[in-house]
């Protein structure tokens, strides 16, 4: 319960019970029946069979890196990110498992580190998800950007989430797994910033680097921050902005000579949105190349890739909102689990904290179309 965020008096409004039935339940003179047994395990995201055990479970977190800008080193995880992290683990631990049981391969991600060229690394890795240029700027906008990059890093088998970590939280995590590799990008950052934040943390994913990564290494002087902060963030800007498409673009429509800085936002924000990617990723890329100043980066505006206020999700059902959080990689590995008989209709249920009306349609291959 203190795991979940709620007190006594909270969690039985949850569940829509007086706070005297849920002392009783909690002291073990009564129990839940079957409807409030499944309320209890969708409000508090845990499967239902955790409240038959004779004690709660430890939960432990993995061990990951938080890694902070410069000035943030002593902020603790906000309750909102541990719950989801929380939640984040949870699923990957099941999704490992049936994995296994389904006898499926380790996951085959090529390993590197900080020491290595990253953008070598973003060129292979790029060649291996099978974008290039003219694919890239023919998506017609950000949000089919974000959706196309993350069905290529699922077909890898990694697991990506798109979860609500909070204003002021996290861009990402990524929790390194044989079975169930994860990344979480967070959907208070608009979809510029989530195609970066995916990339990003997909870099930590290959130099096997588990973290909880905050914005803005690369605001202050380089050399204060993070060497395997820097190696994901050059890495994700190769993947996104292969400099000889860049180049090109900027001689051809900006008559750029091939040498001069660029120290205007308004050209590499041109570039960007040609290329669908976020300002930060374009201007990583010129920096890295010798045609841009640091000055160039931190003229950037945080607000500039913060989701706008209001709107999004109205006229979605659960099991939609569910599916877009968790993502196709999850979907496909529950569904195979469930037709093998690895896995119970009411184990799914509780991992993915929805009606058992709803799985079905969460598992619908219309509902991802």
């Amino acid at each position: 319960m203190r795991e979940g965020g709620y007190d006594a008096k909270e969690l039985a409004r949850a569940v829509d019970v007086s706070p005297a039935v849920l002392e009783s339940w909690l002291a073990g003179t009564s129990r839940p029946g079957v409807t409030k047994l499944r309320k209890l395990s969708s409000v508090l995201r845990r499967p239902t069979a955790t409240f038959l055990l004779p004690r709660p479970p430890q939960s432990k977190l993995p061990a990951l890196d938080f890694r902070h800008p410069p000035g943030r080193e002593g902020r603790a995880l906000s309750h909102t990110e541990r719950v989801r992290l929380r939640e984040a683990v949870r699923l990957q631990r099941a999704l490992s498992w049936v994995s296994g049981e389904l006898k499926a391969a380790e996951v085959k991600l090529p390993k590197y580190s900080s020491r290595q060229d990253p953008e070598a690394a973003g060129i292979a890795i790029r060649e291996q998800l099978g974008v290039d240029a003219e694919t890239q700027t023919g998506w017609k906008s950000e949000y089919v950007a974000f959706r196309e990059w993350r069905a290529r890093v699922e077909a890898m088998n990694v697991v990506v989430l798109a979860l609500p970590l909070g204003a002021d939280s996290a861009r990402g995590f990524s929790v390194w797994d044989e079975r169930a590799p994860l990344i979480a990008v967070n959907t208070h950052w608009n979809a510029y910033a989530r195609v970066f934040t995916l990339f990003h943390e997909l870099g930590h994913l290959l130099s096997r680097t588990s973290s909880v990564c905050e914005e803005d290494f690369s605001r202050k002087h380089k050399e204060a921050t993070d060497p395997i902060e820097r190696w994901c963030e050059a890495f994700a800007a190769s993947v996104l902005l292969p400099w000889g498409d860049a180049a090109e673009y900027l001689e051809r429509h900006h008559h750029w000579d091939g040498r001069s800085p660029i120290r205007d936002l308004k050209t590499a924000s041109a570039l960007a949105r040609k290329f669908k990617i976020s300002v930060r990723a374009t201007v990583l890329t010129l920096i890295g190349h010798d045609v841009a100043p640091w000055s160039l980066y931190r003229a950037i505006p945080k607000a500039s890739e913060k989701k706008a206020e209001g709107g999004g999700g109205s006229g979605r059902s659960r099991a939609e909102a569910r599916r877009d959080e968790y993502g196709g990689r999850t979907v496909s590995i529950i569904r195979r689990g469930l037709e093998r008989d690895v896995l119970g209709p009411d184990d799914a249920i509780g991992y993915l904290s929805i009606g058992d009306s709803e799985l079905q349609a969460f598992l619908s291959p219309a509902l991802g179309r």
